[in-house]
This record gives structure tokens, C-alpha cells and sequence, in this order.
């Protein structure tokens, strides 16, 4: 307070200290050219203005070689002036936070969401997709939705609610052609997918390649045979569409009821694509890992739907089939929901997956 701002001087130019007062700059918020253990940042240097506050940034930066961490951070604020020595402070602008937040960030981050069950289910994903999405700072977005419908298989409508809360892609498995008027809605809907290893001659389709302009994400939806209906060999026909993609970043939503399928997948395509994800079984899985310093896996994600219930279904009806072995009718589970999904980071350039993180919420 009180200081008295440096002048320009005759032929314009703003004196600066000798480089002798200079000393040595130190990894601290505040850099200056004279240093003093009572040394404190000052009010902003307000003193005529804009054009004199540019003048002493661009004669800072020309009249001094300055280290190495205050040449690459081509920007600096002026805090105040001290002695006639200038107080400066080491910035960044919206552009350089925007190139930094870049490079932290060649990790990209996939939100893969669980098997939703039936409308709430649905609701209450919509009603937390954007904290979910804003927390873990999602880029992408595939949801499995092959039971979102009420009682089970997906329908237009159920789809369309998907894709309007923030899906960019939804998968499906072994119920994706439970309702009869399904089949339209797989020809017509590119970010729909059933199980790729369907026969030949099957409507829709099992993978879609997004193109987000900077990068490309593919997403494959695969069956499992082991238990569940005879598909084609889920290897046999991965080996066929990887050949084709031209894109390394590959996300696989693997629908099979037999963990050790899941992992023997796992194993088989570690190095080959971003990530392997099981769904189906609708019960999570702590067993995530990066396969091959490369390949993200759990054998799988779980479900999103009434927590307290039988995967979904009313706990008394699943309970009564079970234990009398009579016909029961099933229903959704009226107790409050949960969302079970995964995060996935992955270097957008090389397709590796670099951390997976399993997500609860309730």
C-alpha cells in the first residue's frame, strides 16, 4: 500500500530490476524478482490501466530470460510492484486450462451402465445420469436395455427414454427380441444393437462404430452360448469384426450367463480391444482389472433396478417359483433402485484402457 507504480519512462520503456535482484524463481504460487521471507501477494497493479499492465507483461517476457516453467506458461498475472521490483504470478488462461485438461486427459472416460429393469429403473437413471456423467467426467455412453421395458425386452418407447437421458448407445442380449414388435425398431435405430453373433439374415445389427469427430469409439454387442441359446461361436465371430473396425478403441458388451465364458472372452481379446464388460447375470462383480497392461474387464457390470429383489423381480414370486416349482407370475420389485455401472478411462489415441472403476449408487 502506498507504492508507488514503476513509469515509463522518456522513450517509453518501463525500467525493470537488474538481474542481479532477480535470484532464483521456486516452484511457489508467487515468483518475483525480489524476494524477502515477509513477501506477500499485493493488490492487483491497477494503475493506468489495461494497456500499461500488457506494455509491462510483453517487456517482462522480451527483457529477461526466464526459467524454464515460466517460459512455457507464456502467461503471468501482476500482482503488485515492491521496491520498484515487479511481483508477478504465475497463470493460466481458459485456452491453456483447456490444452492441459487435454493432456491429462488423452484418457477418455466410457460410462457403461447395467441392465436397466423395467420403468423404474429407467426413472431413476434419468434422474441421476447427469451427476453420474458430471462426476466421473464421462465423454461416452453405452447402457444395456434389453430388460428396460416393463416386464422384460426393450420397446420403442423404453428405447427412446434411454437415448433422451444421455445414452449414446444401448445394447441388449438373449431378451432383445422378446416383444413382438421389436423387429422394426432394430432395423431402424443405427445406436441399437442385438448380439452380433446372431445367423446371418437376422434384423439389426451387433456393432456401430461412433464417430465423435476427434475420435472413433466402436461398440460390439456379444451372446454367450454356454446356458443360453445357440448362437454362433461368440470367438469365431469377434475375430470377424475386429478385422473390420478401423478404430482402436473397442468396447464389448459381453451378455453371457457362464463366468468362466466371461472370462476365457476376457483372456482371448486382452490387447485386442479397450474393454471387455459381462452383463446379463444382474449382479456385480468385483473383479475388474486391466488384462494385459490394455484391456479393461469385469466378468459383470450388474443392474440397474430395485435393490432389494431378485434381480429385478418381486422377492416373494422369485422365492415361490423357486422353492414350489409351480407357475408364478413375476413383477417388477417395488423397492427403491440402485445403478450399477463401470467407468472406463482409455488413451483415445492407442484404444488402452487405463483404469476401471465399478460404481454403486443409490
Amino acid at each position: 500500500k502506498g507504492q508507488r507504480p514503476l513509469s515509463p519512462s522518456a522513450d517509453g520503456e518501463i525500467p525493470l530490476p537488474p538481474a542481479s535482484a532477480r535470484g532464483e524463481f521456486q516452484n511457489s504460487p508467487v515468483d518475483c524478482f525480489e524476494r524477502g521471507d515477509d513477501l506477500q501477494e499485493g493488490r492487483p497493479l491497477s494503475m493506468n490501466g489495461i494497456c500499461y499492465r500488457r506494455r509491462l507483461r510483453r517487456q517482462i517476457k522480451s527483457k529477461f530470460s526466464l526459467r524454464r516453467s515460466l517460459i512455457f506458461s507464456e502467461h503471468f498475472s501482476i500482482l503488485t510492484l515492491r521496491r520498484r521490483y515487479i511481483i508477478i504470478k504465475l497463470t493460466k488462461t481458459d485456452t491453456e486450462r483447456s490444452i492441459s485438461r487435454k493432456a491429462q486427459k488423452m484418457a477418455m472416460n466410457l460410462l457403461f451402465v447395467g441392465d436397466v429393469v423395467g420403468k423404474a429403473g429407467c426413472d431413476f437413471l434419468r434422474s441421476n445420469m447427469f451427476a453420474l456423467k458430471k462426476e466421473y467426467d464421462i465423454d461416452f455412453t453405452v447402457v444395456n436395455g434389453e430388460n428396460s421395458a416393463q416386464g422384460n425386452g426393450i420397446t420403442k418407447s423404453s428405447l427412446n427414454e434411454l437415448l433422451n437421458m444421455g445414452a449414446d448407445v444401448v445394447t441388449t442380449g438373449n431378451h432383445c427380441f422378446k416383444r413382438r414388435d421389436c423387429s422394426q425398431m432394430f432395423d431402424e435405430c443405427g445406436l441399437l444393437l442385438r448380439p452380433a453373433n446372431y445367423p446371418e439374415g437376422v434384423v439389426g445389427r451387433g456393432c456401430v462404430t461412433v464417430d465423435l469427430g476427434a475420435v472413433r469409439i466402436a461398440v460390439i454387442n456379444l451372446q454367450g452360448t454356454v446356458y443360453l441359446d445357440q448362437l454362433d461361436n461368440p470367438f469365431t465371430c469377434i475375430d470377424g469384426i475386429l478385422k473390420e473396425l478401423d478404430t482402436p478403441n473397442i468396447f464389448i458388451d459381453l451378455h453371457a450367463e457362464a463366468t468362466a465364458e466371461k472370462k476365457a472372452m476376457g483372456h482371448y481379446l486382452a490387447g485386442k480391444c479397450t474393454a471387455v464388460l459381462g452383463t446379463h447375470t444382474h449382479v456385480q462383480t468385483a473383479d475388474e482389472i486391466i488384462l494385459k497392461d490394455h484391456t479393461a474387464y469385469i466378468t459383470d457390470v450388474g443392474m440397474t433396478g430395485p435393490e432389494l429383489s431378485v434381480l429385478g423381480v418381486e422377492t416373494k414370486a422369485a422365492v415361490d417359483k423357486l422353492r414350489f416349482h409351480y407357475p408364478v407370475q413375476f413383477c417388477e420389485s417395488k423397492n427403491p433402485c440402485f445403478i450399477n455401472a463401470v467407468a472406463v478411462s482409455f488413451d483415445e489415441v492407442l484404444g488402452k484402457a487405463t483404469k476401471i472403476q465399478r460404481i454403486i449408487k443409490r
